[in-house]
């Protein structure tokens, strides 16, 4: 009695029926959810998601090349690329706009002002700045 059959319609785990998916295609899969996720995660997720979002995308890049380095033509692997670069690109932005405020905050002159400026928008949406903290604070 054979465990593994021989038969081309098997897939990786050597089961009648199971999917034959080539290298390539797993790479161009496997980056595209790393790029969606990482999108997410950097979206969605302040600020600790936002450094999982930048290394699940450098990620998708990274698969999607190898797809794309391939002889056969993978349709997932220029999506993957793309969310890739996009989701490092935009964890690279908002990590640099956090950056910037903070360097703001922490200046004698201007974070007197930015303070202020934040405050003046909080009251105009009826909020003051401790109800915000309380609103933002991570249990």
């Amino acid at each position: 009695m054979k465990l593994i059959s021989n038969n081309k319609n098997t897939g990786r785990t050597g089961r009648p029926g199971a999917n034959n998916i080539s290298e390539e295609q797993f790479f161009a899969n496997s980056g595209l959810m790393l790029g969606i996720t990482g999108l997410l995660l950097a979206v969605f997720y302040m600020p600790e998601g936002m450094f999982y979002g930048f290394f699940a995308g450098v990620m998708a890049v990274v698969l999607g090349v190898l797809a794309k380095t391939s002889d056969r033509h993978v349709k997932r692997a220029v999506p993957s690329i793309i969310i890739g670069i996009i989701t490092v690109m935009f964890s690279f932005m908002v990590y640099s706009s956090l950056l910037t405020i903070y360097a703001a905050l922490k200046d004698p002159v201007a974070g007197p002002q930015f303070t202020q400026l934040f405050s003046e928008l909080l009251s105009q949406y009826g909020l003051s700045i401790e109800d915000f903290s309380r609103l933002i604070q991570i249990s």
